[in-house]
């Protein structure tokens, strides 16, 4: 049986650290913020992944994603 993820990363804004750094800086809405990513199962819709917690900036969706989670994908196994 597979295992159906759809995999997103979501920011959230926080306050902005000082000093200045563009690290935090989230092009969702054009301010500082930390990433989460998270993987929902799509047939079941139960949250099987959260990663993150990191500064918006230096990890943009794809590189998170690259950095932990296709490491956990057995083989069979489909993510979007």
């Amino acid at each position: 049986t597979n295992l159906y993820v759809s995999l997103d990363g979501t920011d959230f804004k926080i306050e902005e650290p000082s000093p200045f750094d563009r690290k935090w800086y989230s092009h969702k809405f054009h301010g500082p913020g930390i990433k989460y990513e998270d993987g929902l199962n799509i047939t079941t819709g139960d949250i099987v992944w959260v990663n993150g917690g990191v500064p918006c900036g230096e990890f943009p969706d794809l590189k998170l994603a690259r950095q932990l989670y296709i490491y956990q994908v057995n083989d069979g196994e489909l993510t979007l």
